[in-house]
């Protein structure tokens, strides 16, 4: 698995975690922001994935860049 790179917090610069209860979010270490909360739906018995990767997208977007 690919390593999971966040940026740090778009409000206070502190470091970022992945938190994984009752879905999923990204959580500032300091200051406590959060992304929003994700779960992954299922599909014939499997889970369709997706969540992970939306909210850690959400979560290193900023405003004013371009789409890399």
């Amino acid at each position: 698995m690919r390593e999971i790179k966040l940026k740090p917090c778009p409000f206070c610069g502190s470091k970022a975690v992945i938190h994984i209860e009752d879905g999923i979010r990204v959580i500032c270490t300091e200051c406590r922001a959060m992304s929003k909360c994700l779960v992954d739906g299922y599909s014939k018995g499997r889970p369709t994935g997706g969540a992970l990767k939306a909210v850690v997208e959400a979560w290193n977007r900023r405003a004013g860049e371009q789409n890399e």
